[in-house]
């Protein structure tokens, strides 16, 4: 399946290399507003074409999905857009800041009969993967409380204010990484939320919230502890804790991590798994709905991204 990419910041050349090495794709096309950074970008990953504006990209018939990567205020819009031009679309969480723009968003896919999914990469690790059947299997007894953070301190490299991560409306800690515990929570639980308690740290600089920390029950009696913050970074960034009546399972930098660490009876078993990108498992999934006319995933549909914006917003 031909696939483009929509703005070419940091987080696209990740992107570029999980389109590389995922199974029935290839990156057919990178756009950017400036012609010369999209084709640099485009002889680095070997895309077949660079492009100088999206219009372009939505106007070539050759395009079939479209990964979009531009800053969370332009997410809205440019979905339209690519929906309009009956273009499928990934979008990089969060994909919109509002519920109504969210469900708008998901109704115009369905209108269009186009393929629309949050970029929500954790839930389709190889290790994650691996772990919740594991977990469906008993190996640490019935899953009881789940523990995840994510954090890393922002103002060691000092960003613009115009960055679009500090925005007071569509940026901030809890759209920017705290999307990370909370799906991965949502994940495992594996079931609606009955009750969150959550608050936002705040500093006085800056009009976007600089952390989240949410407590969840879940409908099943599950419990989530989660945390993001930009004022210190943990060692991986972060950790998770799966934790059941049997034991647990340890997972550092679970967003993204290879081995996994299993605790039961006093006994420690390492679970490793192979994998070349952490993004090919959302971008081979994607591929694989729309190519059997699924066009609103099973695992990151509108329920799962109405439940992580229910959280961070």
């Amino acid at each position: 399946m031909n696939v483009a990419i929509l703005g070419l910041g940091g987080i696209a050349k990740r992107v570029a290399l999980g389109v590389t090495y995922a199974k029935n794709a290839s990156l057919y096309a990178v756009a950017a507003r400036d012609i010369k950074r999209a084709q640099a970008f485009q002889e680095q990953y070997d895309a077949v074409h660079a492009y100088g504006s999206y219009d372009e990209v939505l106007a070539d018939p050759q395009v079939e999905l479209v990964y979009i990567c531009v800053p969370n205020a332009l997410h809205y819009d440019l979905v339209c857009k690519c929906l309009q031009a009956n273009k499928h679309v990934i979008c990089e969480k969060i994909m919109v800041t509002t519920h109504k723009e969210l469900k708008q968003l998901f109704d115009l896919a369905k209108e269009k009969q186009c393929f629309l999914m949050e970029a929500n990469k954790t839930v389709f690790t190889p290790l994650n993967q691996k772990l919740y059947q594991m977990i469906a299997n008993g190996v640490i007894g019935k899953l009881q409380f789940i523990k995840a953070e994510y954090s890393a301190r922002l103002l060691d490299d000092p960003l613009p204010d115009t960055h679009w991560v500090l925005d007071p409306v569509t940026g901030g800690c809890a759209f920017d990484i705290g999307v990370y515990p909370t799906c991965f929570a949502h994940y495992y639980a594996n079931s609606k939320v009955k009750e969150i308690t959550k608050k936002k740290t705040y500093i006085d600089a800056y009009a976007c919230d600089f952390g989240l920390h949410a407590m969840i029950t879940y409908e099943n009696g599950i419990q989530a502890d989660i945390m993001s913050n930009w004022l210190y970074t943990p060692e991986n960034k972060g950790c998770a804790y799966l934790i059941g009546e049997k034991g647990y399972i340890k997972i550092p930098a679970y967003w993204k991590e290879k081995v996994a660490y299993i605790y039961v009876d006093g006994k420690e078993e390492i679970i490793a798994v192979d994998m070349q990108s952490d993004f090919s498992g959302e971008i081979e999934h994607a591929v694989a709905c729309i190519e059997h006319q699924i066009y609103e995933s099973p695992i990151m549909g509108y329920t799962q991204s109405k439940a992580i914006l229910e959280v961070v917003d």
